[in-house]
């Protein structure tokens, strides 16, 4: 998923000269929302889950709770990715999610 918004906003990825095959161009193009919407759903629903404590012993609740983390993660890590080029057009003047270099 963080792949995926590094290519998504990576200039040279959506031009021919950047050497990216077409079908993953679309690929990209197709699920990178879809799996914004899911990670957040995703993240929500762990949130929920959390604040439950963990029985003696509970090592299934040890892997739920370090999936959770994971799923955090990635979430801030795709937000991260996302700001980061949007934070380099509003500073150039460019209008947000451009792919211009």
């Amino acid at each position: 998923m963080i792949w995926a918004a590094v290519l998504r906003e990576t200039p040279a990825f959506w031009r021919d000269a950047g050497g990216s095959l077409i079908p993953l161009r679309h690929a990209v193009l197709i699920s990178f929302y879809p799996l914004v919407v899911a990670s957040i759903l995703l993240a929500a629903a762990t949130w929920r889950a959390a604040p439950r404590p963990a029985g003696a012993g509970s090592k299934p609740r040890a892997v739920l709770l370090g999936l959770c983390l994971a799923q955090w993660m990635l979430l801030a890590g795709v937000v991260a990715v996302a700001t980061w080029n949007n934070l380099g057009n509003v500073i150039y003047g460019r209008p947000f999610h451009s792919h211009q270099e």
